[in-house]
Protein backbone atom coordinates (compact mmCIF):
# COMPACT_ATOMS: atom_id res chain seq x y z
CA UNK A 1 0.00 0.00 0.00
CA UNK A 2 2.77 2.33 0.93
CA UNK A 3 4.36 1.82 -2.58
CA UNK A 4 1.14 2.38 -4.33
CA UNK A 5 0.85 5.55 -2.87
CA UNK A 6 4.82 6.48 -3.41
CA UNK A 7 3.90 5.25 -7.11
CA UNK A 8 0.81 7.62 -7.55
CA UNK A 9 2.86 10.56 -6.03
CA UNK A 10 5.73 9.90 -8.70
CA UNK A 11 3.32 9.67 -11.66
CA UNK A 12 1.76 12.77 -10.32
CA UNK A 13 4.63 14.90 -10.34
CA UNK A 14 6.44 13.34 -13.48
CA UNK A 15 4.85 11.97 -16.59
CA UNK A 16 8.43 9.55 -16.24
CA UNK A 17 7.12 8.47 -13.07
CA UNK A 18 4.79 6.30 -14.54
CA UNK A 19 7.41 3.78 -15.33
CA UNK A 20 7.50 3.01 -11.24
CA UNK A 21 3.71 1.10 -11.93
CA UNK A 22 5.60 -1.17 -14.75
CA UNK A 23 8.76 -2.18 -12.35
CA UNK A 24 6.89 -2.57 -9.30
CA UNK A 25 5.05 -5.47 -11.53
CA UNK A 26 8.45 -7.14 -12.31
CA UNK A 27 9.39 -6.92 -8.85
CA UNK A 28 6.33 -8.33 -7.60
CA UNK A 29 5.99 -11.03 -10.39
CA UNK A 30 9.38 -11.78 -9.53
CA UNK A 31 8.22 -12.79 -5.69
CA UNK A 32 6.02 -14.34 -7.19
CA UNK A 33 7.02 -16.70 -10.19
CA UNK A 34 10.33 -16.91 -9.46
CA UNK A 35 11.04 -16.66 -5.36
CA UNK A 36 7.44 -18.00 -4.69
CA UNK A 37 7.50 -15.26 -1.70
CA UNK A 38 4.56 -13.87 -2.20
CA UNK A 39 1.04 -15.13 -3.62
CA UNK A 40 0.13 -14.01 -7.49
CA UNK A 41 -2.87 -12.01 -5.72
CA UNK A 42 -0.36 -9.49 -4.99
CA UNK A 43 0.59 -8.38 -8.89
CA UNK A 44 -2.88 -8.91 -9.63
CA UNK A 45 -4.03 -6.31 -6.71
CA UNK A 46 -0.44 -3.91 -8.10
CA UNK A 47 -1.69 -4.43 -11.84
CA UNK A 48 -5.67 -3.36 -11.03
CA UNK A 49 -4.49 -0.34 -8.77
CA UNK A 50 -1.76 0.93 -11.25
CA UNK A 51 -4.83 0.38 -14.33
CA UNK A 52 -7.19 2.67 -12.19
CA UNK A 53 -4.35 5.40 -11.71
CA UNK A 54 -3.12 5.63 -15.11
CA UNK A 55 -6.63 5.62 -16.54
CA UNK A 56 -7.69 8.54 -13.97
CA UNK A 57 -4.02 10.43 -15.07
CA UNK A 58 -4.90 10.42 -18.52
CA UNK A 59 -8.19 11.27 -17.75
CA UNK A 60 -8.82 14.93 -19.73
CA UNK A 61 -5.05 14.86 -20.80
CA UNK A 62 -4.57 15.46 -24.62
CA UNK A 63 -1.63 15.46 -27.35
CA UNK A 64 -1.48 19.32 -27.33
CA UNK A 65 2.62 18.90 -27.81
CA UNK A 66 2.44 16.69 -30.83
CA UNK A 67 -0.88 18.12 -32.36
CA UNK A 68 1.22 21.12 -32.78
CA UNK A 69 4.38 20.14 -34.09
CA UNK A 70 2.63 18.02 -36.37
CA UNK A 71 0.09 21.19 -37.73
CA UNK A 72 2.45 23.13 -40.77
CA UNK A 73 0.18 26.48 -39.89
CA UNK A 74 1.08 26.93 -36.13
CA UNK A 75 3.47 29.87 -35.71
CA UNK A 76 5.68 27.87 -32.92
CA UNK A 77 8.55 30.47 -31.95
CA UNK A 78 8.29 33.76 -32.54
CA UNK A 79 7.35 37.17 -33.99
CA UNK A 80 8.35 38.23 -37.76
CA UNK A 81 8.07 35.66 -40.08
CA UNK A 82 5.94 32.40 -39.36
CA UNK A 83 8.29 29.33 -38.94
CA UNK A 84 6.00 26.58 -39.25
CA UNK A 85 6.77 23.59 -37.67
CA UNK A 86 7.47 21.74 -41.32
CA UNK A 87 9.99 23.97 -42.16
CA UNK A 88 11.16 24.09 -38.81
CA UNK A 89 11.84 20.32 -38.85
CA UNK A 90 12.70 20.28 -42.55
CA UNK A 91 12.32 16.67 -42.62
CA UNK A 92 13.95 15.44 -39.84
CA UNK A 93 10.57 14.86 -38.37
CA UNK A 94 7.72 14.42 -40.80
CA UNK A 95 7.40 11.57 -43.32
CA UNK A 96 10.03 9.34 -41.71
CA UNK A 97 9.89 5.95 -42.54
CA UNK A 98 9.33 3.16 -39.96
CA UNK A 99 12.83 2.01 -39.91
CA UNK A 100 14.07 5.84 -39.54
CA UNK A 101 12.44 6.52 -36.51
CA UNK A 102 13.27 3.06 -35.17
CA UNK A 103 17.22 4.35 -35.61
CA UNK A 104 16.52 7.83 -34.44
CA UNK A 105 15.32 6.19 -31.04
CA UNK A 106 18.07 3.88 -31.31
CA UNK A 107 20.50 6.56 -31.42
CA UNK A 108 19.17 8.83 -29.54
CA UNK A 109 18.72 6.14 -26.38
CA UNK A 110 22.13 4.68 -26.86
CA UNK A 111 23.50 8.20 -26.00
CA UNK A 112 21.99 8.91 -23.07
CA UNK A 113 22.95 6.06 -22.02
CA UNK A 114 26.78 6.32 -22.08
CA UNK A 115 26.19 10.72 -22.06
CA UNK A 116 28.25 10.36 -18.54
CA UNK A 117 31.49 8.11 -19.66
CA UNK A 118 31.75 9.88 -23.04
CA UNK A 119 30.73 13.20 -23.54
CA UNK A 120 32.73 14.99 -26.22
CA UNK A 121 31.10 12.38 -28.72
CA UNK A 122 27.51 11.18 -30.02
CA UNK A 123 29.02 7.71 -31.47
CA UNK A 124 31.26 7.00 -28.65
CA UNK A 125 28.41 7.71 -26.20
CA UNK A 126 25.87 5.65 -28.16
CA UNK A 127 28.07 2.48 -28.33
CA UNK A 128 29.71 3.03 -24.24
CA UNK A 129 25.77 2.73 -24.30
CA UNK A 130 25.33 -0.10 -25.93
CA UNK A 131 28.09 -1.38 -23.62
CA UNK A 132 26.10 -0.76 -20.69
CA UNK A 133 22.81 -2.16 -21.56
CA UNK A 134 24.76 -5.36 -22.47
CA UNK A 135 26.35 -5.91 -19.10
CA UNK A 136 23.24 -5.01 -17.19
CA UNK A 137 21.35 -7.76 -19.34
CA UNK A 138 24.09 -10.04 -18.46
CA UNK A 139 23.75 -9.35 -14.98
CA UNK A 140 20.03 -9.16 -14.69
CA UNK A 141 20.00 -12.66 -16.73
CA UNK A 142 22.58 -14.26 -14.74
CA UNK A 143 21.06 -13.22 -11.15
CA UNK A 144 17.53 -13.39 -11.89
CA UNK A 145 16.96 -15.86 -9.18
CA UNK A 146 18.50 -13.93 -6.35
CA UNK A 147 15.83 -13.26 -3.99
CA UNK A 148 17.00 -9.57 -3.73
CA UNK A 149 16.91 -7.53 -7.24
CA UNK A 150 16.53 -4.02 -6.14
CA UNK A 151 19.73 -2.90 -7.31
CA UNK A 152 18.57 -4.87 -10.69
CA UNK A 153 15.58 -3.12 -10.83
CA UNK A 154 16.57 0.46 -9.91
CA UNK A 155 19.11 0.33 -13.00
CA UNK A 156 16.06 -1.03 -15.22
CA UNK A 157 14.03 1.79 -13.53
CA UNK A 158 16.64 4.39 -15.14
CA UNK A 159 17.32 2.77 -18.42
CA UNK A 160 13.25 2.92 -18.71
CA UNK A 161 13.48 6.59 -17.88
CA UNK A 162 15.96 6.96 -20.60
CA UNK A 163 13.37 5.43 -23.31
CA UNK A 164 10.70 7.58 -21.63
CA UNK A 165 12.87 10.68 -22.76
CA UNK A 166 13.80 9.40 -26.05
CA UNK A 167 10.02 9.02 -27.17
CA UNK A 168 9.54 12.56 -25.97
CA UNK A 169 12.67 14.15 -27.88
CA UNK A 170 14.15 11.90 -30.30
CA UNK A 171 12.28 12.99 -33.61
CA UNK A 172 12.82 16.65 -32.55
CA UNK A 173 16.59 16.44 -31.40
CA UNK A 174 19.56 15.06 -32.60
CA UNK A 175 21.57 12.50 -30.40
CA UNK A 176 24.12 15.23 -30.02
CA UNK A 177 21.64 17.51 -27.75
CA UNK A 178 22.01 14.90 -25.47
CA UNK A 179 25.89 15.79 -24.80
CA UNK A 180 25.11 19.48 -24.11
CA UNK A 181 21.83 18.78 -22.19
CA UNK A 182 21.07 17.91 -18.49
CA UNK A 183 19.66 14.32 -19.67
CA UNK A 184 23.49 13.37 -18.70
CA UNK A 185 22.35 12.62 -15.24
CA UNK A 186 20.36 9.26 -16.10
CA UNK A 187 23.45 7.70 -17.42
CA UNK A 188 25.41 9.45 -14.09
CA UNK A 189 23.49 7.48 -12.07
CA UNK A 190 23.37 4.56 -14.31
CA UNK A 191 26.73 3.76 -14.63
CA UNK A 192 27.13 4.71 -10.46
CA UNK A 193 23.95 2.00 -9.82
CA UNK A 194 25.56 -0.48 -12.22
CA UNK A 195 29.22 -0.39 -10.79
CA UNK A 196 27.47 -0.87 -7.26
CA UNK A 197 25.35 -4.08 -8.54
CA UNK A 198 28.75 -5.03 -10.08
CA UNK A 199 30.53 -4.95 -6.58
CA UNK A 200 27.25 -6.47 -5.18
CA UNK A 201 27.40 -9.31 -7.27
CA UNK A 202 30.82 -9.80 -8.44
CA UNK A 203 32.55 -8.21 -5.27
CA UNK A 204 35.30 -6.71 -8.13
CA UNK A 205 37.25 -4.97 -5.55
CA UNK A 206 37.78 -5.31 -1.56
CA UNK A 207 37.74 -2.69 0.89
CA UNK A 208 40.91 -0.79 0.29
CA UNK A 209 39.99 -0.54 -3.53
CA UNK A 210 36.65 0.96 -2.90
CA UNK A 211 37.68 4.05 -1.19
CA UNK A 212 39.99 4.59 -3.87
CA UNK A 213 37.31 4.09 -6.21
CA UNK A 214 35.31 6.92 -3.69
CA UNK A 215 37.95 9.32 -4.38
CA UNK A 216 38.18 9.12 -8.26
CA UNK A 217 34.41 9.04 -8.26
CA UNK A 218 34.68 12.64 -5.74
CA UNK A 219 37.85 13.60 -8.26
CA UNK A 220 35.26 13.13 -11.34
CA UNK A 221 32.43 14.96 -9.78
CA UNK A 222 34.99 18.15 -9.42
CA UNK A 223 35.64 17.67 -12.74
CA UNK A 224 32.14 17.77 -14.06
CA UNK A 225 31.67 20.45 -12.36
CA UNK A 226 34.39 22.63 -13.42
CA UNK A 227 33.25 21.76 -17.32
CA UNK A 228 29.30 22.24 -16.69
CA UNK A 229 29.49 24.74 -14.36
CA UNK A 230 30.09 27.58 -16.59
CA UNK A 231 27.68 26.78 -19.16
CA UNK A 232 25.19 26.03 -16.60
CA UNK A 233 25.11 29.80 -15.19
CA UNK A 234 25.28 30.91 -18.16
CA UNK A 235 21.97 29.24 -19.49
CA UNK A 236 21.08 30.40 -15.51
CA UNK A 237 22.14 34.43 -16.22
CA UNK A 238 20.05 34.32 -19.74
CA UNK A 239 17.05 32.49 -17.85
CA UNK A 240 16.86 35.82 -15.31
CA UNK A 241 17.54 38.14 -17.85
CA UNK A 242 14.40 36.87 -19.58
CA UNK A 243 12.41 36.93 -16.03
CA UNK A 244 13.48 40.18 -14.99
CA UNK A 245 12.28 41.54 -18.32
CA UNK A 246 8.77 39.92 -17.45
CA UNK A 247 9.15 37.74 -20.46
CA UNK A 248 8.10 33.98 -19.94
CA UNK A 249 9.00 32.06 -23.04
CA UNK A 250 7.46 28.17 -23.24
CA UNK A 251 8.80 25.95 -26.35
CA UNK A 252 5.94 26.15 -28.78
CA UNK A 253 3.70 28.90 -27.75
CA UNK A 254 2.68 31.95 -29.95
CA UNK A 255 4.58 34.77 -29.37
CA UNK A 256 3.73 36.91 -26.16
CA UNK A 257 0.71 34.12 -25.10
CA UNK A 258 3.00 32.50 -22.13
CA UNK A 259 3.12 36.27 -20.45
CA UNK A 260 -0.06 36.47 -21.06
CA UNK A 261 -0.79 33.18 -19.16
CA UNK A 262 1.70 34.26 -16.28
CA UNK A 263 0.91 37.72 -16.36
CA UNK A 264 -3.29 36.55 -15.96
CA UNK A 265 -2.04 34.15 -12.78
CA UNK A 266 0.08 36.39 -11.42
CA UNK A 267 -2.72 39.52 -11.24
CA UNK A 268 -5.47 36.35 -9.74
CA UNK A 269 -3.09 35.88 -7.28
CA UNK A 270 -2.40 31.58 -8.61
CA UNK A 271 1.12 32.69 -9.14
CA UNK A 272 3.03 34.61 -6.84
CA UNK A 273 6.69 35.45 -8.92
CA UNK A 274 9.86 36.18 -6.69
CA UNK A 275 11.08 39.55 -6.58
CA UNK A 276 13.08 41.48 -9.37
CA UNK A 277 15.48 41.78 -10.18
CA UNK A 278 17.41 38.09 -10.13
CA UNK A 279 18.84 36.83 -8.71
CA UNK A 280 20.41 39.98 -6.83
CA UNK A 281 17.07 40.59 -5.14
CA UNK A 282 15.58 38.10 -2.18
CA UNK A 283 12.62 38.09 -0.22
CA UNK A 284 12.79 39.26 3.44
CA UNK A 285 12.34 35.88 5.68
CA UNK A 286 10.22 34.87 7.82
CA UNK A 287 12.29 36.64 10.88
CA UNK A 288 11.63 39.90 9.30
CA UNK A 289 15.50 40.28 7.76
Amino acid sequence: LLAAIFCTLSSLTLASGQIVWLLGLVSLLHQCLVCERRPLLYAAMWLLIATVMLLLWHVGFNGGFYEVISDPTVNILSEGPPITASSLLAGDFVDLSFQQVLMRYAAFFLVILGSAPVYFSAVGAGAVGLVILAVLVFVTLKFHRHNDMRLALYCWFLVAFAAAVTIGRSLLLFPDYVLMSRYSFISTLLVCSLALLLQVRFKLVRTPAVLLVLLLAVAYWGWISLHFGGWVHQYMDGRHVEFNNGRFPVMLRLAGESDEIVNKAISEGIYKPPCRPLPECRRPSLRGE
